[in-house]
């Protein structure tokens, strides 16, 4: 039986034809769970059958779990598509839409001209390498392909403005439009204060570096604050955890499990037949949480969990969105999910977002690395450490004293938690009720109003400037 879509997805694609004798670069933004691979699947279909058939159709993206899910879906939309996969040893290109993998199309392979590009995750199109290939199939002559970029993050930390290559934002339903008609579950954030130190840390990249922050995070006793925390807050749900490297992820999965809680880790280098029994294994509810690091962000879908766990700080709205998303499908007696933010990644973000497409100033590259103040050395030390045990002190001694410890530590975790709400502003510039509508200033006189459009079931952005 053929896939129908939902209203909002027959808007989405409507939307995309209706702008295509002016915009011939469109940027098409859903939410992670409204069905972004649905929504170009249909458009693919159409433009195939009513704009051009001499020429394939070239769908992109960095993951094979992309992919994948584009094969499927566009397969249920389009029962009797050919498809083919240019990606390492496959070079399936006698089909009507090909399945690309960036980076094979970045190291050189070559595909037969399409007639439309499908960029999926096209957050990710303004890397040189991306780009290198957009102006090979010639996406930015004025004869060349149609490109349609989709996303649920359409915004970027290297200073590379989305502006560059899309020129208008064709569709746009967020986080917030999809929890309002019943499309995402309902979300609810908790933040809990973990005695870890972030302020030392480099800022590479629009987030933090790296390796120092995996420094910080692994030590034994932020490790421990992670698990305790999840075995206060969340003891009865479904999780994904966050964390920041492979040892990070192994060393949570392995903390969990030692309080009874059944756990496994994944990450780029796990073997895929392990990884897949392990995804399938979750899926059957013989884990209840599934670590990671960076894998899961993008193309995994598993709509009954109902908590995401933060254990990776991070500045990136764009990683904070991601991850998010996660937890926002519907399931049954799903009422709603649980973010569980263990490192303040949600303090200076809000889910409920406006796509700006901006150009870059000429030749601007910025460099974000910022050097924090230092210490004579970045000391990765925790508040309230469990002492080491004193030669002249007794094993109970030490051993009661260890307990006290304990205790206190899980004293100020239960202390240092509280309820947040995921899309208000938490910085000086806050969300106010206005009758059905929502208004922020945003300095001087300068209003901006989100209201809701009952007959298009539509949120809008109006921008005051003021006198």
């Amino acid at each position: 039986m053929q896939l129908q879509l939902r209203d909002y997805q027959q808007k989405a694609v409507q939307a995309f034809y209706d702008a295509l004798p002016i915009h011939r670069r469109q940027l098409i933004s859903l939410a992670t769970g409204l069905g972004k691979t649905i929504v170009f699947g249909e458009v693919a279909k159409r433009f195939y059958a009513n704009v051009d058939n001499s020429k394939p159709i070239v769908v992109m993206a960095h993951r094979d779990e992309l992919l994948n899910q584009a094969a499927e879906k566009i397969s249920l939309i389009w029962p009797d598509v050919r498809l083919g996969r240019v990606q390492g040893k496959y070079n399936e290109q006698n089909a009507d839409v090909l399945l690309c993998s960036t980076q094979t199309l970045v190291m050189g392979r070559s595909v037969r001209q399409p007639g439309l590009v499908i960029y999926d995750e096209s957050h990710h199109a303004r890397a040189q390498g991306a780009m290198d290939v957009l102006k090979r199939l010639g996406v930015f002559r004025e004869d060349g392909p149609v490109l349609l970029g989709v996303t649920a993050t359409p915004f970027r930390t290297d200073g590379l403005e989305m502006g560059d290559l899309f020129t208008t934002v064709t569709y746009e339903m967020s986080i917030l439009d999809g929890i309002m008609q019943g499309y995402l579950c309902d979300v609810k954030g908790k933040r809990v204060h973990l005695p870890v130190e972030l302020r030392a840390l480099r800022i590479t990249n629009g987030d933090y570096n790296q390796k120092e922050l995996g420094a910080v995070m692994n030590d034994r006793e932020a490790v421990r604050a992670v698990v305790d925390a999840i075995t206060m807050h969340a003891p009865n749900h479904k999780m994904i955890v966050f964390g920041v490297d492979v040892a990070h992820a192994n060393a949570l999965a392995k903390g969990l499990n030692e309080v009874g809680l059944a756990a496994a880790a994944v990450d780029g280098t796990t073997p895929e037949l392990e990884r897949k029994r392990i995804l399938k294994d979750f899926s059957q509810n013989k884990l209840q949480a599934l670590v990671n690091c960076q894998l899961l962000t993008e193309g995994y879908d598993e709509p009954s969990v109902d908590a995401l766990v933060i254990a990776r700080p991070t500045r990136s709205r764009n990683l904070y969105v991601q991850m998010v998303g996660r937890v926002l499908r519907l399931y049954p007696s799903k009422e709603s999910a649980l973010v569980l933010d263990l490192t303040g990644a949600s303090e200076d973000k809000n889910l409920q977002t406006f796509v700006q497409l901006m150009k870059t100033q000429d030749a601007k590259k910025q460099d974000d690395t910022v050097t924090a103040k230092k210490g004579s050395e970045a000391k990765h030390a925790l508040q309230n450490e469990v002492p080491d045990m004193n030669p002249n002190e007794t094993v109970v001694q030490w051993q009661q004293r260890l307990s006290a410890a304990d205790e206190e530590r899980r004293r100020k975790l239960l202390e240092n938690a509280n309820e947040i709400n995921l899309f208000a502003d938490r910085s000086k510039f806050r969300w106010i009720v206005v009758g059905n509508s929502y208004a922020i200033n945003y300095g001087e006189d300068k209003w901006a109003f989100l209201y809701f459009d009952e007959e298009r079931l539509a949120w809008w952005p109006l921008m005051e400037r003021g006198k």
